[in-house]
């Protein structure tokens, strides 16, 4: 029986996104409105096959004075709150993060990072190329938003991409199948920064499509369209054209996989609000 992941999401925050930043047809005196509070998840994930606890993302840390300059001057206007962090979640969950394996982060962007100090026990997994592109991060260089704690990492291991299957129009050289039994693949997502991924979990029915930083908004899925990229601005990109190649090969995963009667669940990191540890 092919192996499956069980996927719960976990609300860790919440922050402010402008529309100018979200969507390329935004008036130019809307440009700075906010957009209304943008939703910040984690998920836990749970291989039962090797009884395996793993974390996609750590959200935003509880104490947010322990950000460096780059990021804490960002808070007026993105006005970040912390309802719990992914500490005090997972335990009230009744999981221990001395009882996580492995840390599966989509990128290095400050809300996406949390704690690993928590997880004494995790590797810590990071898209190919964060380390040569972010180094030596905060505090080491002041000016850096980057957490070069994360960079040396005792357990660092940045994924090898090659060793899973073609999927769609990701082709194997984009592809790492985590587990080696087609349970959970972590797929290169380029575009949005240096080290960017997302993940495909195998669950009940069809798929969790992880996807990061890949976008930002539901609408973005909605309206998205490969030619023009629907009203998705790429301002929250470091590479518009690779951004919008990653969007093209998410939508067509997506397609594919419902034409098949498979449901896909768009699990991104802020996309659309999900009920509490509901499994996928």
């Amino acid at each position: 029986m092919q192996p499956l992941m069980i996927v719960r999401p976990l609300l860790v925050g919440t922050a402010y996104l402008t529309k100018g930043l979200l969507f390329s047809d935004t008036p130019t005196a809307n440009v700075s409105d906010p957009a209304g509070p943008t939703p910040v998840y984690l998920y836990h994930l749970y291989h039962a096959h090797t009884d395996t606890h793993l974390v996609w993302d750590l959200g935003i840390r509880s104490d947010l004075s322990s950000y460096g300059p780059a990021v804490t001057s960002t808070f007026p206007d993105m006005r970040p709150t912390v309802p719990h962090d992914a500490i005090t979640g997972l335990r009230s969950h009744g999981v221990d993060p001395e009882d996580i394996e492995h840390v599966l982060l989509s990128h290095l962007h400050w809300d996406h990072t949390g704690d690993i100090s928590a997880f004494p026990n995790a590797a810590l997994h990071l898209g190919p190329g964060t380390k040569a592109a972010l180094a030596p991060g905060w505090p080491k260089d002041p000016a850096s938003e980057f957490d070069g704690r994360l960079l040396t990492h005792p357990r660092l291991q940045e994924v090898e991409f090659g060793s899973g299957p073609r999927i769609a129009s990701w082709p194997a050289n984009m592809v790492h199948d985590f587990f080696g039994d087609g349970s959970l693949y972590l797929v290169k997502a380029e575009g949005h920064m240096p080290g960017h991924m997302l993940a495909l979990a195998r669950i009940k029915g069809g798929w969790a499509l992880l996807g990061g930083d890949s976008c930002h908004h539901e609408t973005h899925l909605w309206e998205w369209d490969s030619k023009k990229g629907g009203k998705m601005s790429y301002n929250l990109h470091t590479d518009a054209a690779k951004a919008r190649g990653n969007m093209a090969r998410v939508v067509e995963f997506i397609r594919a996989r419902e034409q098949k009667g498979e449901k896909v669940v768009r699990a991104f990191a802020h996309l659309t609000w999900l009920e509490d540890w509901k499994p996928l």
